[in-house]
């Protein structure tokens, strides 16, 4: 038996031969039961009088008489003619046509305005400005790291003026700064060349390890950290200046201006302000889960500082350094100290230098409990 037709749509192709199958299987049919339906002796029912309808004898429908219009003319036979269910049907045909046939020419008439469209690109994706321009990653430092941030001060020390040192520093004194740093839990992080290495899930504990045969193989570019402004006379870091920090940035000289720089100050800045802009172009792993490496993990935080020492007159570095730290992270010149600093006498005779301060403030003065 096929599927019930849509009379609206398919009565054209309806095809009624397979009801003389359908009525002989029927009636080869034993396993339905016929019972009487307990109108055959009523009286009505057999006088024709009443008609079954559903379950129950209705009345028989009064059809009205239909008496045609009279006479013969050709107006009428056309009328007469239109009327019936095949001049019905034919018309519903040629609508049906007509439409399916005006379809096809707007799908034609789309397909060549695409093929004669000019082909638009998708718009690039913009470059984030802080990318970097060599493959690289940030992490917490480690104690593995300590001799290579020794050998990029130490370059420093030999070539340029930002360090305080003015001898070469030593694997431990790396060593006393990372304890010290990790002690007042501050934040310090270092720019390691290439792709991250693989990181797996540590069964005994939530945070991630590196697999241990890549474990010496990083090679650090440069690193940033956190210091506190100034220790009371017992070492105490809670006192005056509890809520300023000193920032310290620096990178190995094959490796400036690549861009490592501005991704780790930008995510130095980021651990010590919810407030600043994070640029997030470089990728920051943390295998150990260092809380105090994320945002805010050292705790809350006024003011930052960056000391730059420069020549009295006419350094040709300083204003390469300004524009960095002012355009890109919004550090402002607060202040300039004369003759505070003295250059390194291993490159000739000494230079008297000033001290140029910038300063950033990450996070508003009302943020802070008064009582604290």
């Amino acid at each position: 038996m096929p599927p019930p037709c849509d009379w609206e749509v398919d009565r054209p192709k309806f095809n009624n031969g397979f009801m003389h199958s359908y009525i002989l299987e029927w009636r080869e049919n034993k396993d339905i039961p016929v019972g009487p339906t307990g109108f055959e002796n009523n009286k009505f029912w057999i006088s024709g009088e009443l008609h079954i309808d559903g379950n129950s004898l209705q009345p028989a429908l009064d059809h009205e008489i239909s008496i045609p219009t009279p006479g013969e003319t050709a107006e009428l036979e056309a009328k007469r003619l239109n009327q019936t269910s095949h001049s019905s049907m034919l018309l519903f045909q040629a609508k049906r046509e007509k439409l399916m046939n005006n379809q096809k020419r707007l799908a034609k008439k789309i397909l060549r305005a695409e093929k004669n469209m000019p082909e638009v690109s998708r718009p690039k994706l913009e470059v984030n400005p802080f990318s970097p321009k060599i493959a690289m990653y940030l992490r917490p430092v480690e104690e593995r790291d300590s001799e290579q941030i020794a050998q990029i001060y130490n370059r420093h020390v030999a070539e340029g003026n930002i360090t305080e040192d003015q001898v070469f520093i030593s694997k431990d004194d790396t060593m006393r700064l990372f304890n010290k740093n990790k002690n007042d839990k501050l934040p310090f992080i270092v720019a390691v060349a290439g792709e991250p290495s693989e990181l797996v899930i540590s069964p005994n504990q939530d945070s991630q390890e590196l697999h241990q045969d890549t474990v010496n193989s990083d090679k650090i570019i440069g690193f940033a950290l956190s210091e506190r402004y100034n220790y009371g006379f017992s070492d105490s870091v809670m006192g005056r200046s509890r809520y300023t920090s000193i920032l310290q940035l620096f990178v190995a000289h094959d490796y400036q201006r690549q861009g490592v720089g501005r991704n780790l100050l930008d995510r130095l800045i980021h651990t010590l302000s919810t407030a600043y802009a994070y640029k997030k172009a470089c990728k920051f792993i943390n295998p150990h889960g260092d809380r105090v490496n994320e945002c805010e993990g050292s705790g809350i935080w006024h003011q930052v500082i960056f000391h730059v020492p420069v020549l009295r007159q006419d350094d040709p570095e300083f204003p390469r350094i300004k524009n960095f730290l002012s355009s890109r992270f919004l550090f402002k010149e607060v202040g300039r100290t004369k003759s505070t600093g003295r250059s390194n006498i291993s490159r000739g005779p000494a230079n008297w230098l000033d001290m140029v301060i910038f300063q950033l403030e990450t996070s508003q003065a009302g943020t802070f409990d008064p009582f604290c």
